[in-house]
């Protein structure tokens, strides 16, 4: 529990530590919008929720970053779940 109040800290601060709380009390969950410095526009997670983990692997640990010999026409993000993905990339190639 520790781990996803630390994950969901990093994500959406201390209102997603407080949305995952009260989520996992009551069984909801809660939409929380979520800011980075390094993207453009404001997104929302679902709290408490793999959300906050997928944010930390895409953002946090960057598993999405790699290099390219030149920048893409068309991005295809096929398995999207819940678009992060396609926000980094689409910051990233614009």
């Amino acid at each position: 529990m520790i781990d996803t109040l630390r994950v969901c800290f990093h994500a959406a601060g201390a209102h997603g530590v407080i949305s995952a709380i009260v989520g996992k009390l009551t069984g909801s969950s809660f939409l929380v919008r979520t800011r980075r410095r390094d993207m453009q526009h404001p997104f929302f997670l679902r709290l408490p929720s793999s959300d906050a983990w997928t944010l930390e692997q895409i953002f946090v640990e960057k598993e999405y970053r790699f290099d390219v010999a030149r920048h893409p026409v068309c991005i295809l993000d096929a398995g999207a779940n819940i678009g992060l993905a396609s926000i980094l990339l689409a910051n990233r190639f614009p």
